[in-house]
């Protein structure tokens, strides 16, 4: 049957913005951070205002990174786990990317002391004293989520399964998912933030015309890009795509940019402002804007630092995600 969760704490715990996490554990705020784990997530590489980050892994006492390579969060932890690869044992996938239900069936053994995530957590539950609720097999899990869905293992087994017929049409017949049930051009929800219920411009803060001072100091817009090599910082350090791709950070600059600053194509650069710096090598091209760059994500710390080093940690005011494409840069040719 489903795992029913325990009753919430009747005290309310603030939560931390994602972009703000490296500031908000080195100030100690809301509260202070004793213990960290950190799973399912590249912090040194993803997370913006890098060095801040790095900050917060030193300042938290006891640090625990689960993972599957010696990633550059892992530089920091004072306890790495080794857990398995979705190549390393079973699971079920059913995404919002696809509309597909899928088993996932382990190709090979996982190496060493490898464990899943779920089984790590289960021996701290059985230390916790409530054990019993999460030391089944992973095939219970997996038929508890399939439950009241029509689907099985058994299903799954031979195939994935499309879960519904036909073709999928977004606001089929023309219903939308509002109060009105049509399109709407004045959004409650903004309303209830306080902000205009209307689409408007707004200017953004980390700008040249947003923050003139500092685009003083910094005047190139930076933006980030994904490559083909990594997703985020996965298979960043896959020495098989290493080959084929390319195994240093670019970053574009336009010629005009490039040459008032000296640099040629092809050589190293440091891309700088005052959270941190970022390496990589001057890509002159047109195929960028003037007065823009555009850095690479998914550089690892052992291959010299991530783009994220200088990216901008601001809070969006209405998704609460951060503003990574909202940050001012400087470059200089490396000496």
């Amino acid at each position: 049957s489903p795992i029913i969760p325990p009753a919430p704490n009747a005290k309310k715990i603030p939560p931390i913005p994602v972009s703000k996490i490296g500031e908000w554990v080195v100030k100690g705020k809301p509260n202070p951070i004793k213990f960290w784990w950190n799973m399912t997530m590249g912090a040194m590489t993803q997370l913006p205002n890098t060095n801040m980050v790095r900050e917060a892994f030193k300042k938290v006492p006891f640090v625990v990174v689960a993972d599957n390579l010696m990633t550059s969060s892992a530089l920091y932890a004072d306890l790495v786990l080794p857990v398995t690869t979705i190549f390393e044992d079973v699971s079920l996938m059913a995404g919002v990317r696809s509309h597909y239900v899928q088993l996932m069936e382990k190709a090979v053994e996982p190496p060493g002391e490898a464990k899943p995530d779920y089984w790590i957590f289960a021996r701290l539950a059985e230390r916790f004293g409530f054990g019993e609720v999460f030391n089944k097999p992973i095939e219970h899990y997996i038929d508890t989520c399939l439950e009241g869905s029509g689907i099985t293992r058994e299903m799954l087994a031979k195939g994935p399964v499309r879960p519904v017929e036909g073709d999928w049409i977004p606001f089929k017949d023309g219903e939308f998912r509002t109060t009105t049930k049509k399109a709407n051009l004045f959004i409650e929800e903004w309303q209830k933030k306080n902000f205009s219920p209307v689409v408007t411009w707004m200017q953004v803060s980390e700008s040249v015309k947003g923050s003139p001072a500092l685009a003083q100091k910094y005047p190139l817009f930076a933006v980030q890009r994904k490559l083909a090599r990594s997703v985020h910082s996965s298979h960043g350090m896959n020495p098989w795509i290493l080959e084929v791709q390319r195994d240093k950070p670019n970053v574009m600059i336009h010629p005009e940019d490039a040459r008032r600053r000296g640099i040629q194509h092809g050589e190293w650069v440091t891309v700088f402002n005052h959270r941190g710096e970022h390496r990589a090598i001057a890509d002159v091209t047109t195929h960028i804007k003037k007065g823009v760059v555009s850095l690479e994500n998914g550089w690892w710390e052992q291959q010299g630092g991530s783009s994220s080093h200088v990216t901008n940690d601001q809070v969006d005011l209405l998704s609460n995600g951060h503003c990574c494409n909202s940050t001012l840069v400087d470059v200089r040719r490396e000496a």
